[in-house]
C-alpha cells in the first residue's frame, strides 16, 4: 500500500526506526487528525491585585473623594499588564493503527508492544533501581553517551529531533486470530518536546536538509 507522505509517523531510537529488526517492517500511519499544542503562561506585572499596598492605596483615595470631593481608586489598567512568566514544551497528540495483514502477531502485536514500552521505565541490568525512559540529562544536553537514549519524532511536516512519549494508550481489537492475537490495534500517543519550546523548534517543521532531514544542529539524527 502505497502511504501518502503527510500520513506517516515515525520514531526513531538513537537514530534508528522503531521497528527496525521486526520481521515485516511495519510502517505507522496517522489515523486522525494531529494536534499540535503550543502555549504560554502569562501573569500581571504587579502580581496579585489585592495586595495590601494596593488595598491601602485605594482606601487613601476614597477618603480623599470623601473628603476633598476628587480621588482615585488604587487600580489602573497598567496593573493588569501580562509578563510572560514560562513556556511549556511542544507537544503531539497523534492516534495510530496497525491492521492484520498476513499475521496478527508481526503486524498489529509486535509494532503495537514497541511503542507501549516507550513512555515506561525499565529494570537496570547494571545499576539499582529503575532507568528511567527518555534521554539521560547528558543525552538531553547534547552529549552522546554509550547508555544513552534519544528519540526523534517525525510526521509529514512535522519533525522533532529530542522528545520524549508521555502517555500510551492502546485499544485492542477484541477480534483475534487463530493464535489469539487482535486482529487490529488502535494507539493514541501524546509525544512531547524535552525542552521549553521556542521559535527555532517551528523552524524545523517542513521536508529538506534544513527543515529536518540530515544532521540537526541541536544534536541527534533527523528521521
Amino acid at each position: 500500500m502505497n502511504i501518502p507522505k503527510g500520513k506517516e509517523v515515525k520514531i526513531a531510537v538513537n537514530g534508528k526506526g522503531i521497528f527496525e529488526g521486526l520481521s515485516n517492517s511495519p510502517k505507522m500511519t496517522l489515523y486522525s487528525d494531529l494536534t499540535l499544542t503550543l502555549r504560554s503562561q502569562f501573569s500581571p506585572l504587579l502580581g496579585d491585585q489585592s495586595s495590601s499596598a494596593r488595598t491601602l492605596l485605594g482606601v487613601v483615595g476614597q477618603l480623599s473623594r470623601d473628603v476633598l470631593g476628587f480621588g482615585f481608586s488604587g487600580q489602573f489598567k497598567e496593573q493588569g499588564y501580562q509578563v510572560w512568566t514560562s513556556t511549556d514544551p511542544i507537544r503531539f497528540s497523534i492516534e495510530v493503527m496497525f491492521h492484520m495483514k498476513t499475521s496478527a502477531k508481526n503486524d498489529v502485536f509486535y509494532p503495537s508492544q514497541a511503542l507501549m514500552k516507550l513512555p515506561l521505565p525499565y529494570t537496570s541490568e547494571k545499576g539499582i533501581g529503575l532507568t528511567a525512559p527518555g534521554p539521560s540529562i547528558a543525552e538531553a544536553m547534547g552529549t552522546t553517551t554509550q547508555y544513552g537514549t534519544r528519540y526523534s519524532f517525525r510526521c509529514g511536516v512535522f519533525y522533532l529531533p529530542n522528545v520524549i512519549v508521555e502517555a500510551v494508550e492502546p485499544t485492542m481489537s477484541s477480534e483475534t486470530d487463530s493464535e489469539g492475537y487482535p486482529i487490529w490495534c488502535q494507539l493514541k500517543i501524546d509525544i512531547s518536546s524535552i525542552f521549553t519550546a521556542t521559535q527555532n523548534e517551528i523552524n524545523l517543521f517542513g521536508y529538506g536538509e534544513s527543515k529536518g532531514y540530515g544532521t540537526s544542529s541541536q544534536g541527534g539524527t533527523n528521521y
